[in-house]
């Protein structure tokens, strides 16, 4: 069974990480983080491992919240990225992100840290 990754991330970033990762034999749902505020019924249906999430305005943070609400998903791992340096980070780790990653970043570090979270 294939590894599912739901991507909410600027359009962009996440038809290139939906490349990335489906090439690699990751079953992947990218969802431009900019077009909803809340997560999608197609989201809540699809039932990711690991879930990435772009800060972009404030709404990954509610996005990420949002997730850690819903019991259903209470053990899905979520990785945030921003440009936000430090502050980011404690904001991530508050909102219930399990990981952080500063953009920019390289694909072998995105690769190794969600390695690590599907471990945890």
């Amino acid at each position: 069974m294939k590894t599912k990754l739901l991507l909410l991330l600027e359009r962009e970033t996440g038809e290139l990480l939906k490349f990335h990762f489906s090439a690699r034999g990751f079953e992947v749902m990218a969802i431009p983080v900019e077009a909803i505020s809340e997560l999608p019924e197609e989201a809540l249906t699809f039932k990711p491992d690991l879930t990435i999430i772009q800060r972009h305005q404030g709404r990954g943070l509610k996005l990420c919240q949002s997730i850690r609400s819903n019991p259903a998903w209470g053990d899905i791992r979520i990785l945030l990225i921003s440009a936000n340096g430090e502050t980011g980070e404690k904001e991530a780790r508050a909102a219930g992100a399990d990981d952080y990653l500063q953009v920019p970043f390289h694909f072998p570090e995105i690769h190794l840290r969600i390695q690590r979270l599907l471990r945890n």
